[in-house]
């Protein structure tokens, strides 16, 4: 819901986790599935 509005809000996003020794180091938000492959360095 929007915070002052109250009206629904629905999205649909990938999130990208870059981990080192058990710790987060980064994470990126991208807005579909081949952004988030481009980002982990995944052809598609």
């Amino acid at each position: 819901m929007g915070v002052k509005s109250g009206v629904p809000i629905e999205a649909d996003f990938w999130v990208v986790h870059t981990m080192r020794d058990a710790k987060m180091l980064r994470m990126d938000i991208c807005g579909n599935e081949a952004q988030a492959l481009k980002a982990v360095g995944v052809a598609q």
